[in-house]
């Protein structure tokens, strides 16, 4: 009751005003004798333009039917796709475990060829065995069209049947069977430049022909296809992510260019091979996680270049023995049950023996012994090995002049002394 308020500000200011109040009315819009909440206002809003309202509804409606459908659909959809996810997971790894699978088995093959070299069987039966691997190899190759796997499994076995045919001296077969797993290595190298293992065994390929060429006579082609090798080793020895075992190959590939060198009567080039690798091997060894096999291959190229300075370095020549006798028993020590460690370290005592011996170095010679007792003191042989150290030092003294009288007595009572304890005369 606006237009009848008893106060005038809350009237209608003129009969103009009231009229477009009661349009606004009639209207179904929002007039100012009243102030009209949000609800109303839509309510009116629906009576005035019914048809858009209706729409809008609609409109509304199928929206949100859309976004709880939608949200339905995408939980389902999401299962769909981890379940599909987990279903390939499940198929990779099945494909990686018989991938595996089949890698260790021929990795097996391999390994039984070593074997049978090792037991000194007749050469045709090591033949028979790598032609049926290399059967098998063909047949799982043409299987699988261009497993890696089964193209670098073929190369190995190459590789084997190349390395029998090389202590038959078949040097064309050899050389046929070489060239077999170069090629197949080298492609797999190319098309997987990543995979370091192809490439690795490509330079293991490139020794193994290198000493066919070597043995055959074809001494400059044996140099050039062993550089090769090295070249290959060394690029991998290179990448910082490399293990240990590729780096002390890097070393050993080194050494046999050495030997290669030395056999073809170039000494001062085969000095040079064999520091280097030394140097290497130096780094490598000094490692507390280094296996003893670092020591070995250190103790091992000590030695090489020890002989190979005997008339040249005299005085080096010791020092690598000794330097080489101490490798040999850090390995040793570190697995004193393996009997090709303590066959080494045998070795070595008699090449630092074979020196004093040489020089008349009879107090080294005494110490040298005693130094071998402590190494293998529940070793029978070993001590009546020593025993026969002290015995060449005691006919050193005998022999040297200016020893005083006592001293050769001494030392073949110990000798004695020690004869007894190993039961042998």
């Amino acid at each position: 009751m606006t237009c009848l308020n008893q106060e005038p500000r809350r009237r209608y200011a003129s009969a103009e005003a009231l009229a477009r109040d009661l349009e606004h009315y009639l209207a179904d819009e929002p007039i100012k004798a009243r102030r009209v909440g949000r609800l109303e206002r839509v309510r009116k809003w629906v009576r005035r333009r019914p048809l858009v309202a209706t729409l809008a509804a609609v409109v509304g409606v199928i929206a949100l039917l859309l976004a709880g459908g939608g949200w339905f659909f995408s939980g389902r959809l999401q299962v769909a796709v981890r379940q599909a996810q987990d279903a390939q997971a499940r198929a990779e790894k099945g494909e990686q475990e018989a991938d595996e699978k089949r890698r260790q088995m021929n990795n097996y093959l391999v390994y039984l060829n070593e074997r049978l070299d090792k037991m000194d069987l007749k050469d045709s039966v090591r033949a028979e065995f790598l032609y049926e691997g290399l059967a098998l190899c063909e047949r799982r190759l043409s299987e699988r069209g261009e497993d890696p796997e089964a193209r670098r499994q073929l190369g190995l076995m190459y590789r084997c049947l190349g390395d029998l045919e090389l202590e038959r001296r078949e040097f064309e077969k050899a050389a046929n069977s070489y060239g077999h797993a170069q090629q197949l290595l080298e492609q797999l190298g190319v098309d997987f430049p990543g995979t370091a293992i192809y490439r690795n065994e490509l330079a293991m390929v490139y020794v193994s022909k290198a000493n066919m060429l070597e043995m055959s006579g074809k001494h400059q082609q044996a140099l050039v296809t062993l550089k090769q090798g090295i070249e290959i080793q060394d690029r991998l020895a290179a990448d910082p992510s490399a293990v240990l075992n590729t780096r002390q190959r890097a070393a050993e590939l080194r050494e046999t260019l050495g030997a290669f060198l030395e056999e073809q009567k170039k000494p001062s080039e085969a000095e040079a091979a064999y520091r280097a690798p030394l140097e290497q091997m130096e780094k490598l060894a000094a490692d507390r996680a280094s296996p003893p096999s670092a020591h070995v291959t250190l103790a091992n190229t000590a030695s090489l270049l020890a002989w190979l300075l005997l008339e040249t370095k005299p005085s080096q020549t010791e020092s690598l023995l000794q330097r080489s006798l101490r490798e040999l028993r850090d390995a040793h020590n570190a697995q004193p049950e393996n009997r090709m460690l303590a066959h080494s370290l045998w070795g070595g005592y008699t090449d630092l023996a074979a020196v004093f011996k040489q020089k008349a170095r009879h107090a080294k010679l005494v110490a040298l012994a005693n130094q071998l007792r402590g190494d293998f003191l529940t070793d029978l042989e070993r001590t009546y090995n020593a025993a026969c150290f002290f015995a060449a030092s005691a006919r050193l003294v005998a022999n040297e002049q200016t020893m005083p009288a006592p001293q050769p007595s001494i030392l073949a009572l110990s000798c004695s002394q020690i004869f007894a304890r190993s039961g042998r005369p």
